[in-house]
């Protein structure tokens, strides 16, 4: 299957298949989305193309497909399916998802008979579960936060963001793969390994992209592992955005929001309710304290959920 997007008005992509081009919908990072209609079939559909340049490596390519292929392995309805993956007749990799309306977790509509409390959680559990499915197959996603989630007018929970997803047997062989996140998310292992592999890299007079072969993979292996526990953590810090609007750190910098994760500091809490145990655990500065996966993690949530509601309704 070849497709040459040669316009974004309404012309056929190719003479071999039927997708009709209708507008663009982002461009960002290394791809463009365009929408589209895959006539033979009458549906609607988005394209996402890798968008090449002199900015972009083999590196950056190779990841989009194995983002795609990642992506086609998880079978869960908070995952926006893969329905093709091609090359255009220049060579780019595209993706086809189903269209689908995604909006922001606090952006969309929420039902006013939910409380909000409820409705937060019930996005979470979601959300949670869906990440257990991915760790169900030996995927980790690496970016849990807020700003990744959506939710379609219907209240099902979408999960996206899958570009730093890795399989945690890569991790052996590859641990820069590991090495990704959002600060005030980070787990401590995450962000100790990255302060270190940034802080060799400057030592050595060295660039971020050189730094990994110069430097081998030593600097890398000491510590805590990354591991389904670094998902648990996010989670946890997801919990706390639900509980208190905000994200569980902040810093006036990247690099000190980075200090303050590999020495676990965070926001306090109260451990005054089942909930705010759970941030606690799930956000342990010591993996083995924490939840052994999202499964577990959900299943804690749940059983909070059942305990507050028993006593009274949720907020």
């Amino acid at each position: 299957m070849i497709l040459k997007l040669s316009s974004i008005r309404r012309v056929p992509l190719s003479s071999d298949i039927d997708f009709v081009s209708l507008l663009p919908r982002q461009r960002g990072g290394d791809s463009e989305i365009y929408e589209a209609i895959q006539t033979h079939l009458g549906r609607s559909v988005y394209v996402e193309i890798f968008a090449r340049s002199e900015r972009t490596q083999r590196e950056d390519e190779e990841r989009f497909v194995r983002r795609a292929l990642l992506m086609a392995k998880l079978r869960h309805h908070a995952v926006l399916p893969v329905l093709d993956i091609a090359r255009t007749e220049s060579g780019c990799p595209y993706i086809v998802y189903p269209k689908a309306t995604i909006n922001g977790w606090r952006s969309g509509t929420k039902p006013r008979v939910i409380p909000r409390l409820a409705y937060d959680l019930s996005i979470l559990l979601q959300v949670s579960r869906c990440i257990e499915h991915a760790h169900s197959q030996g995927i980790l996603h690496l970016d849990l936060k807020p700003d990744n989630f959506g939710v379609e007018p219907d209240g099902h929970a979408m999960v996206g963001e899958w570009q730093l997803a890795v399989y945690e047997e890569e991790l052996d062989s590859n641990p820069m793969a590991g090495l990704c996140g959002t600060p005030q998310y980070m787990a401590p292992e995450t962000a100790t390994k990255y302060l270190r592999y940034l802080q060799a890299c400057e030592q050595r007079k060295l660039s971020k992209g050189d730094g990994l072969n110069a430097l081998g993979d030593a600097i890398l292996s000491d510590g805590d592992p990354i591991s389904k526990r670094t998902d648990v953590y996010c989670l946890g810090g997801v919990l706390h955005w639900v509980l208190y609007g905000r994200p569980p750190r902040k810093a006036s910098s990247t690099l000190k929001c980075l200090e303050m994760a590999s020495m676990g500091r965070r926001r306090p809490i109260v451990l005054d309710g089942p909930l705010q145990r759970i941030v606690a655990k799930a956000m342990s500065a010591d993996p083995q304290e924490r939840f052994c996966d999202a499964g577990a993690f959900s299943r804690a949530v749940e059983e909070a959920m059942y305990t507050m509601a028993r006593r009274e309704p949720l907020p």
